[in-house]
């Protein structure tokens, strides 16, 4: 996830992730998604946090 928001903006990252997690949803599968928190300022992070239904840290 990091390296996706490097290049685009947190709306757009925030969108691709919410349709992601959707259709993974859908077929009932499972991702594992990591982001670098100390790569992002914490607006970002609860911003892009919101897409998932499970946060953990670690």
């Amino acid at each position: 996830m990091s390296v996706l928001l490097q290049y685009v903006d947190t709306r757009t990252a925030f969108q691709f992730f919410h349709t992601i997690t959707g259709r993974l949803a859908g077929v009932d599968a499972r991702a594992v998604f990591y982001v670098d928190p100390t790569f992002h300022d914490e607006q970002t992070l609860a911003t892009v946090a919101a897409a998932f239904d499970d946060r953990r840290t670690g």
